[in-house]
């Protein structure tokens, strides 16, 4: 029940359609303010956030004429495009450094005996592209392979225990090796002459191998060289 002596000023708003029947809708004062306030806020907060050329404050830009409002606006558009310059230097600069930082590490890599390195594969499960069970990497041609590091993690999808198998050709290198969900890295060393280096999951789980790296020292054969495993 309404308090008395309280008067609610109502606005009806015609033409409503609703479950096939047209009626008003009444606004109570209270409706309205309710309403208008936070527009009006928002505005407040617009206004508030308003940006003149040159840090100027609202006061030194409304005693500008048209012309020196203008003038200042192209100011304020050249010295945004010098600061956009600068930024765009900076960051071809530092782009160059860590171009050169990874050349150097690369370089060091080649004179420590790397002969190949590969980035980003998912093999296993069902969340990995292609779906793929192993992943063969091809050195191109026969090659002895002293040791292969890499880095590789279990963090996709809802299954933790991938294990891996590793393989120098059929010859095995490693077996059961436990991939951490957060990442860990591997070293193997392998001391054959082969032309592939493969890993393959030994179960139904993801794994990504983010990095791989084959140290050794590559061979020209005219023939294939058939390699007996004792």
């Amino acid at each position: 029940m309404a308090d008395k002596g309280v008067k609610y000023v109502t606005s009806g708003i015609p033409g409503l359609h609703m479950n096939g029947m047209t009626c008003d809708i009444n606004f109570t004062m209270q409706n309205i303010i309710a309403r208008i306030i936070p527009v009006f806020m928002v505005a407040l907060l617009l206004a508030g956030c308003a940006h003149y050329p040159l840090n100027m404050t609202e006061e030194e830009w409304t005693r500008l004429s048209p012309q020196q409002q203008m003038d200042a606006r192209e100011r304020q558009a050249r010295l945004d495009q010098e600061r956009a310059i600068e930024m765009e230097k900076v960051r071809l600069e530092q782009a160059r450094k860590e171009a050169e930082q990874t050349r150097l590490e690369e370089q060091q890599e080649i004179e420590a005996g790397m002969i190949a390195k590969y980035t980003g594969v998912c093999i296993g499960g069902s969340r990995c592209p292609g779906g793929e069970k192993e992943h063969i990497y091809s050195l191109g041609q026969f090659a002895y392979v002293d040791k292969i590091v890499f880095k590789a993690h279990d963090n996709i999808g809802k299954k933790h225990n991938a294990t891996v198998d590793i393989f120098a050709d059929r010859i095995p290198v490693a077996e059961n090796v436990d991939i951490k969900q957060h990442g860990s890295d591997h070293t193997f060393f392998v001391g054959e002459i082969t032309r592939n280096i493969i890993v393959k999951v030994h179960n139904d789980d993801e794994v990504k191998i983010t990095e791989l790296r084959i140290y050794g020292s590559p061979l020209k054969l005219d023939k294939p060289r058939i390699i007996i495993k004792q």
